[in-house]
């Protein structure tokens, strides 16, 4: 059965190919059917911006076609049609920053390396009206007291951010080259924090409780872990700035969003008996939600290079700044931090009102029709 859907997808693209070259045409621009002049298809009402009609969809699968170079000397229109682009991110995430009645030379600062990738993808007509989506992935980890190899029992901190965009788009040409392209649309982002950390060895006493007085019993480890969640849904607004020539393309985006955040922090205490082996003796939980607004900032500036006629390898920069209303970790080391049990008790640590950066650069693929 599976030899012969193979055969059949096989004959159907044959088909096609034979089909095209028949009609001794070249798929025209969008909304224009192979072998008709444009605008004259029976199923196109407006050739320019209808996405889904016949001649909007077909594609001639010369992906990998020369590239027009005749232009060279001049500026070269952005082109109208489906796009989609790949792109790697290498990215620096700010650490967390709390602060309250503790001691905040106690708090691990600077940022953190991370990797992911992000997608964009749309269409945009010749008459200069579109949409686009983009989605974006990042995590990574960093020890809050350094690393293993130097402590024995760090604190390990994981922060993942996912980004979700779609946007109604036009484009205006300006009057020295290039076009520029207002969109607005919705925002959905999703920022996550992850801590957890086996603090040094306590002194339980016979209730099985930790006791720094009592040295007559066992010893035990506590394990403090926690998580941060940020939900944010709203819209945003901003403009795309296009330069062309030849091969070559600058892009510039700023964009300016802000939405609805809702924060939920969960935290716990587990207590083992390590005399002899592992053995959970209590656990403890605190859970808080809350809600903010959160703005951001947004920003990238992108350089593409045309291989062929539809491919294109891009390079670029980007940086992210949420202004407040984040809800992140408390990084502050088991033993000297309040909110857990093996800590001092004493003092408080804010979470739920910071900032963050989120800046670096990205190396990727573009596909044009």
């Amino acid at each position: 059965m599976q030899i012969t859907r193979l055969f059949a997808t096989l004959a159907f693209f044959v088909a096609i190919g034979i089909t095209t070259i028949a009609s001794g045409q070249i798929i025209g621009r969008p909304g224009q059917v192979a072998g008709q002049p444009l605008g004259a298809s029976p199923y196109t009402s407006n050739p320019d911006t209808a996405v889904f009609d016949p001649g909007n969809l077909e594609y001639d699968m010369q992906a990998f076609a020369p590239l027009d170079i005749s232009t060279f000397d001049g500026p070269t229109p952005v082109r109208g049609g489906f796009f989609a682009q790949y792109a790697r991110t290498f990215l620096s995430v700010s650490r967390p920053n709390p602060f309250g009645t503790v001691n905040r030379n106690a708090f691990p600062n600077g940022s953190d390396f991370q990797t992911g990738n992000k997608y964009h993808f749309g269409y945009m007509s010749e008459d200069g009206a579109g949409w686009d989506a983009t989605y974006g992935r990042t995590s990574g980890l960093f020890f809050s007291r350094g690393g293993s190899a130097q402590i024995s029992l760090p604190m390990l901190t994981e922060t993942s951010i996912h980004s979700f965009a779609l946007n109604r788009t036009f484009r205006q040409p300006l009057s020295k080259g290039g076009f520029i392209e207002p969109y607005f649309g919705v925002r959905y982002n999703y920022f996550n924090d992850k801590t957890n950390q086996d603090d040094e060895e306590f002194v339980l006493n016979d209730q099985g409780t930790p006791d720094p007085t009592d040295d007559a019993f066992v010893s035990g480890i506590n394990r403090f872990q926690q998580e941060a969640q940020n939900s944010i849904v709203g819209g945003g607004v901003g403009f795309r700035v296009y330069q062309q020539r030849g091969r070559w393309q600058w892009k510039t985006d700023v964009g300016l969003q802000g939405g609805y955040n809702s924060q939920t922090y969960n935290e716990s205490d587990e207590q083992y008996d390590t005399t002899a082996g592992s053995t959970l003796l209590n656990v403890v939980e605190r859970n808080r939600s809350d809600s903010f607004f959160t703005p951001q900032i947004d920003a990238s500036a992108m350089l593409t290079y045309g291989i062929t006629r539809d491919i294109s390898l891009n390079a670029g920069a980007q940086i992210s700044y949420y202004w407040s209303g984040l809800n992140r970790a408390n990084t502050l080391e088991a033993d000297l931090n309040p909110h857990s049990i093996s800590g001092p008790g004493i003092g408080s640590v804010a979470i739920d009102q910071q900032s963050a950066t989120v800046a670096g650069f990205f190396l990727g693929l573009e596909w044009r029709r």
